[in-house]
């Protein structure tokens, strides 16, 4: 499945979040479109759901700019090119405890004016 990304010039990314449920509750995203596209059950009840909806984009911007400045460090002391195609993920908890997992694109036009 794609999910297309949502502009960034809008101030929302796309978000694609599992939620661990009991019953077949259909969960929805309360400030905007969301879609739910898979619903899994575990048994004992409970559901594993994969819910896809827009978010505000907030920090994430800086993050990744940080995360890929990282990435081409360690990429430069090790002597390695980071592939044009290649991707970061970076995995992280907030402070209501809620963790996540970031993926994106670990070139953009950007870093590459930067001589990254």
């Amino acid at each position: 499945m794609f999910i297309e990304p949502a502009p960034l010039e809008s101030g929302q990314l796309a978000v694609v979040s599992l939620f661990a449920t009991r019953g077949d509750v259909e969960l929805r995203s309360e400030p905007g479109p969301s879609c739910r596209f898979a619903s899994l059950v575990l048994g004992d009840g409970r559901r594993a759901q994969l819910v896809a909806y827009l978010d505000q984009l907030g920090e994430v911007p800086k993050a990744l700019d940080d995360l890929r400045l990282r990435a081409q460090a360690l990429a430069d002391r090790a002597g390695s090119a980071m592939p044009d195609e290649g991707y970061i993920y970076a995995f992280g908890k907030n402070p209501e405890g809620v963790r996540s997992l970031l993926v994106a694109r670990a070139k953009t036009a950007d870093l590459e004016s930067k001589g990254t």
